[in-house]
């Protein structure tokens, strides 16, 4: 894989060098920061990627080759810098993606949601709106993780036998430090028989960018 040798910003194309001494190369797959694997199949392997979908810092990409024979390369992996501009306050209403997702029945692993904030700042206060379909709330755990990892419940097996859990830019009190970064709502349904949905999750943040960070 070729080092770029300098921070990326914006939408980069990766590119590898492969070839087979005794046959042909199926494909190249990269593992690219977030996590993600994009397979090329022809020369020049290439994979385009985002970097406005991370945070800036640093991540490692790796790519494989694979012949037509089932063997496959050692990985080569190349350290790389996201440096894309964040001089934006991180204030705002952020609304999650791929919603909705079904609540598995009394299952401790649950759901979770994220929404990746970028920007500057430090918290000065959080609110949340978000809509949950359930038969009976009262199954229901429902959490918001920061960041920085704090985790604040939102609702611990509240409301009994009632529908849904409906929240409309309700204040979320516990968050400090920086707004930028994956913030996650899980939802854990722990009983049987009731089932449900979410519907809808965003985020209202405010922040102070003149504050000096304290850490998170």
């Amino acid at each position: 894989i070729i080092d770029p040798g300098a921070p990326i910003s914006g939408t980069f194309v990766f590119e590898a060098n492969a070839n087979d001494t005794d046959g042909r190369i199926n494909r190249v797959a990269f593992t690219l920061p977030d996590g993600s694997t994009v397979n090329d199949t022809a020369a020049p392997y290439m994979a385009e990627f985002d970097t406005t979908s991370v945070l800036n810092g640093t991540y490692t990409v790796t790519a494989v080759a694979t012949d037509n024979r089932g063997g496959s390369s050692a990985p080569s992996s190349i350290a790389i810098n996201v440096s894309n501009s964040v001089s934006a306050c991180a204030d705002g209403t952020m609304v999650a993606s791929g919603l909705p997702i079904t609540i598995p029945d009394n299952d401790p692993t649950g759901i979770q949601s994220s929404i990746l904030v970028n920007g500057a700042g430090q918290l000065t206060g959080v609110r949340i709106s978000m809509q949950v379909k359930h038969t009976y709330r009262g199954d229901l755990i429902v959490s918001l993780k920061n960041p920085a990892g704090q985790t604040v419940i939102l609702s611990n097996r509240e409301g009994s036998g009632n529908d849904d859990i409906v929240m409309t830019n309700q204040q979320v009190a516990g968050f400090s430090g920086r707004a930028s970064g994956a913030w996650t709502l899980s939802v854990v349904d722990r009983a049987t028989t009731d089932k449900g949905t979410l519907e809808q999750f965003s985020l209202h943040l405010t922040t102070n960018c003149s504050a000096v960070p304290t850490g998170g």
